[in-house]
């Protein structure tokens, strides 16, 4: 939009002052400048080259006015160019993938869903000292950024039992056999996305350890709630906390008997 106004800008000066100068016409000729062209009779010789002097001058302008402006046009598509570029590929690479693999022969798998952050913190934690693989739930139609339209948004779709789609299905359980499952505490529970994630999945002779993030209570009733959903699974101790601290997961980690770095 910004190079079609400029564009729009430079027609004044590429056609309407060419046309009013070439009709004679121009507003440069009111006034005193007038006068002067009226009394053209007394020295037509000296008015005649005088004249043309300006007119050779005022078409000079108009010619460096329509370059400044053609390369102005040029620049800004240049710009906007770049900018359309960088957003839909910040770094160039293809769009990240919602699983990473922590280690090779690894048999464990960590997936949580994360709005804030804080519970993306807390599984990257787990998964770098147990060499897990990790998997992040993302929305097909991401959730509000803004907190308070997000909670409503939550709060809804807790009320009538809506599950949101997932932008891509978890990874098959069959090559794992300890599950860490995380999220973040929404309205006393777990977030429905993780719910409707988990629910249909067969857990059986798996061993599932859960784990949450909240800004103030109700960890013990959203843990419990992920135990209800992996019903088919053994169970370790899971963890909450409102900060990821390193110190605490590794202390829990060592006391499941799971982590590798400890």
């Amino acid at each position: 939009m910004r190079v079609a106004l400029g564009m729009e800008v430079a027609k004044p000066f590429g056609h309407g002052r060419d046309g009013f100068i070439l009709c004679g016409k121009s507003p440069w000729l009111n006034g005193r400048r007038g006068k002067r062209a009226d009394n053209a009779t007394a020295r037509p010789g000296a008015n005649a080259t005088g004249n043309a002097q300006k007119i050779k001058k005022e078409m000079m302008m108009m010619k460096k006015t329509k370059f400044f402006f053609s390369l102005l046009g040029i620049l800004l598509l240049m710009g906007i160019g770049c900018a359309e570029d960088s957003k839909s590929s910040p770094s160039g690479l293809a769009p990240e993938s919602p699983l990473s693999v922590g280690n090779a022969k690894s048999k464990s798998l960590v997936v949580y869903f994360s709005w804030g952050g804080t519970t993306k913190r807390l599984a990257e934690m787990i998964s770098e000292r147990t060499g897990a693989d990790l998997f992040r739930i993302e929305p097909a139609e991401a959730y509000p950024e803004s907190y308070t339209p997000c909670t409503e948004v939550a709060k809804v779709e807790l009320e009538q039992g809506i599950y949101r789609g997932l932008k891509a299905p978890l990874p098959s359980m069959e090559n794992y056999d300890t599950i860490f499952v995380g999220t973040p505490v929404w309205w006393h529970t777990a977030a429905m996305i993780v719910q409707g994630a988990i629910k249909d999945v067969d857990f059986s002779g798996k061993t599932v350890s859960p784990f949450c993030t909240y800004a103030a209570t109700y960890r013990d009733e959203t843990l419990s709630k992920i135990v209800e959903l992996t019903s088919g699974a053994t169970h370790l101790e899971g963890y909450g906390t409102t900060s990821p601290n390193e110190d605490d997961v590794r202390e829990w980690l060592n006391s499941l008997g799971i982590s590798k770095n400890p």
